[in-house]
């Protein structure tokens, strides 16, 4: 290969490409955006919240409890809130 055609590969050729992946990558996304599963909406109870102290950092662990279908499941929320305590309902998804 010469310098000539090197430089043309590197300099146009691999963004091209780049930018084709890029793209199929974002139709193929989109057309699978509408498969996703939608949970339905539900009650859960939350069951226990650990809290733990780093410095000045405090991490809290919610979890909950819920039944769909008839199948009781039991998680770690994910996120936090200050008026969360355990017993509380709350509306998860």
């Amino acid at each position: 290969m010469n310098a000539a055609f090197k430089r043309l590969f590197i300099n146009l050729i691999v963004p091209l490409l780049l930018i084709a992946g890029c793209v199929f990558m974002i139709i193929v996304g989109a057309g699978n955006l509408g498969k996703l599963k939608a949970y339905p909406k539900t009650e859960a109870e939350i069951t226990r919240i650990n809290t733990t102290f780093s410095g000045e950092d405090t991490e809290h662990e919610v979890y909950v409890k819920y039944v769909v279908d008839g199948k009781e499941y039991q998680r770690e929320l994910g996120s936090y809130q200050s008026s969360f305590y355990e017993g509380k309902k709350i509306e998860i998804a």
